[in-house]
């Protein structure tokens, strides 16, 4: 119960959001202020992570990173996503592999396989079945080679042993060689994809619904083709109005007028929503949204902004409920400018969240952070 006391009321966070515009418009620099409370205490219990090329190494200071060229969101090295299974954490660093922290021994390990990762980009990441399922896509926007496409775009990562198993192949879903699923949404156990082919030099979205069990098999009489309008409304951000009491009450602090965007886990880690705040009057705090990531689990909430302020309700596993089930709030340490917080989850008493300095689409260096929760609130 060390920091308790500090957590009970709430003082002044601020939130650091840049706001970049197209090329035609200048950076806006927004700063924006919230009546909350944090810890005064600095944290202690951190450490830092950075990623190279082939590989990711500790360092003191996010300050101290090696500069990097600049690279767009999906070329770049970077965690792009991340879920939780049973006593790991997982994340899928583009362009690298699988990154597996294991918060009974506290180890992280780096998965790789070129032959998957190095021209392809992972766009998502699932629990079916306690198996971790992805899939990859190639980005022919940015690349500046032509490569030759595979027909594998789903696999399973295996963690007991660390090996990539294919899973689902293109021809299985009636697709060609160069066709790219580059957005796969998972709901109520059927697959939701969006499509990009070219037709005559032209590039055609065509968008499919399948049965997740039905995976590995031939299934080509169960494939369903379905309305852009309908994969739309998959991906479309709902009001915060709409989002889970528990979230709404996790960030009751907040002034109405900030406008923020919320991507938000739920219990099943496979269904991701996102929830928005969107003030259009002339009294809202900011132009932009803020960018939020949030997890609800069965003992616990959380929620951290770009900038670091977080907001976490309930209990870590085998202990006592904080503050009385309400609010308490702490930040993450202060990023040099230009550096965003990124990805979470949260394994045991482990958090973790992943960091990368942008502009725009483009990326340079990127790595993540290891913070111990228990040390931080109980």
């Amino acid at each position: 119960m060390k920091l308790k006391k500090t957590f009970e009321s709430i003082f002044t966070i601020s939130f650091l959001m840049i706001a970049i515009f197209s090329s035609c418009k200048k950076n806006d620099n927004l700063t924006t202020s919230l009546n909350a409370k944090f810890s005064e205490k600095k944290l202690q219990n951190h450490r830092w992570y950075y990623f190279t090329k082939d590989n990711f190494l500790p360092i003191t200071e996010v300050k101290n990173i090696p500069e990097v060229f600049d690279k767009p969101w999906s070329q770049a090295t970077r965690i792009s996503k991340a879920i939780q299974s049973g006593q790991n954490s997982i994340f899928a660093v583009n362009r690298l592999g699988f990154l597996l922290f294991d918060s009974n021994t506290n180890d992280i390990k780096l998965f790789k396989d070129e032959t998957i990762f190095s021209n392809s980009t992972v766009d998502s990441l699932f629990i079916l079945n306690d198996k971790t399922i992805f899939s990859v896509y190639h980005n022919d926007f940015f690349s500046e080679t032509k490569i030759k496409n595979t027909n594998t775009f789903m696999y399973q990562f295996k963690i007991d042993n660390g090996i990539f198993y294919p899973l689902l192949e293109k021809k299985q879903l009636n697709l060609s060689n160069d066709a790219q699923i580059i957005s796969l949404v998972h709901k109520d156990n059927v697959f939701f994809a969006n499509i990009k082919s070219y037709e005559n030099e032209k590039i055609i979205f065509s968008y499919i619904k399948f049965p997740v069990g039905l995976i590995s098999k031939d299934f080509s009489a169960q494939i369903e083709s379905i309305g852009c309008d309908v994969f739309r409304n998959l991906l479309m951000p709902k009001s915060f109005n709409e989002a889970p009491l528990r979230l709404k009450k996790l960030l009751e602090r907040l002034p109405s007028t900030l406008n923020f965007q919320i991507d938000c886990k739920l219990n099943d880690e496979n269904t991701v929503a996102c929830f928005i705040n969107h003030n259009l009057d002339e009294e809202a705090t900011n132009t932009f949204p803020v960018v939020c990531k949030a997890i609800l689990q069965d003992n616990f909430s959380i929620a951290i902004f770009s900038d670091g302020t977080t907001f976490f309700a309930g209990s870590l596993p085998e202990k006592y409920i904080l503050n009385s089930g309400e609010t308490i709030a702490f930040r993450l340490p202060k990023l040099p400018k230009n550096f965003f917080y990124t990805e979470i989850a949260v394994c045991k008493n482990i958090l973790v969240c992943g960091f990368e300095e942008k502009e725009f689409f483009k990326i340079r260096r990127t790595g993540f952070i290891t913070v111990d929760l228990e040390e931080i609130l109980y």
